[in-house]
């Protein structure tokens, strides 16, 4: 007559609760921190239960014990991923509109005493705007308050661009000349729009003398990203997976498009992209290009973080 092991069904129950419990371990092991504190304390405490009841069992009892911890983690597991998709979903979508509207309340409409140069930028930068999107949201300010040797001179602006929410922000500053005057002979731009929240950060900036200096005598942090291509230009920093998930061919040739004397930077973080640049003349240039930049990067669908299950 043979021996029959009593607790081999229960025993094979567990050890298939034990790999679903797996598994909706690595579901939820990216957003972990993300979930709601009652919920990771019920985690936590239902794996200390498991812990404790698989203390070498020796009996069906024992074995059952851990079965019912088991089966009471992997409950709270599976709202655990279904909490995660959610969440998932929310950091994935993408954007349609920035949340509330700009205004001047906060500061003085005052009439423009240098028509010379900042009249022409600002009356370049309406037409094209107006171009774009007719109904574009645009304000002429000076702050309040401002220090004389650096006075900002702000066009704000909110308009779409074929469904892309945008806001454009444009300042020129004031040098003293020679003669003691006022002169303002470069303007800055800065184009913003929204991105998934999910989306890893990003930045890029023109590399300067001092950052060829640092890198030669090994100083400082260097560039996260060796590019080939952008590296002579650009200090890139941010991930090898956020590089090259959002530096795409496209967005690598608009962002080539901006000469060094426009000295362009890109900065992706907390569901915000923009890209600044800068030039003289009574033109705003490569507002184009700026907004093509930033669809492009809008573009590119979200990563899940997510590991993916059989």
């Amino acid at each position: 007559m043979s021996y029959r092991d009593a607790t081999l069904p229960i025993r094979l129950r567990v050890g298939d609760l034990r790999d679903q419990v797996a598994e909706c371990e690595k579901r939820i092991a990216p957003f972990r921190d993300e979930l709601a504190p009652p919920l990771k304390r019920r985690l936590k405490r239902l794996a200390a239960l498991v812990d404790d009841a698989s203390t070498a069992p020796t009996d069906a009892s024992g074995w059952l014990a851990i079965e019912r911890a088991l089966a009471a983690q992997r409950e709270a597991l599976v709202e655990a991923v279904q909490a995660t998709e959610k969440l998932e979903q929310r950091l994935n979508a993408l954007p349609y509109a920035f949340p509330g509207r700009i205004s001047p309340r906060d500061d003085y409409q005052l009439p423009d005493p240098y028509d010379d140069y900042l009249g022409q930028v600002r009356a370049d930068a309406h037409a094209q705007l107006h171009a774009i999107d007719p109904a574009v949201t645009c304000f002429d300010l000076r702050p309040r308050y401002f220090d004389a040797q650096e006075l900002p001179y702000l066009v704000h602006a909110a308009f779409r661009a074929e469904g892309t929410p945008l806001r454009l922000h444009l300042h020129s500053r004031a040098s003293v000349n020679a003669v003691g005057t006022y002169e303002f002979r470069r303007w800055f731009a800065t184009l913003v729009t929204l991105v998934p929240p999910s989306t890893p950060e990003l930045s890029l900036s023109p590399e300067r003398w001092t950052d060829k200096l640092k890198k030669l005598l090994h100083l400082g942090e260097e560039a996260a990203i060796a590019d080939a291509e952008q590296g002579s230009r650009f200090i890139i920093c941010g991930s090898h997976g956020a590089a090259d998930h959002l530096l795409t061919p496209e967005v690598r040739e608009l962002l080539a498009s901006f000469a060094d004397e426009h000295e362009p930077a890109l900065a992706i973080a907390g569901g915000v992209a923009l890209i600044e640049w800068r030039g003289s003349g009574g033109r705003l240039l490569l507002l184009d290009r700026a907004i093509a930049l930033l669809a492009a990067l809008r573009a590119i669908v979200p990563r899940s973080r997510s590991l993916a299950v059989s």
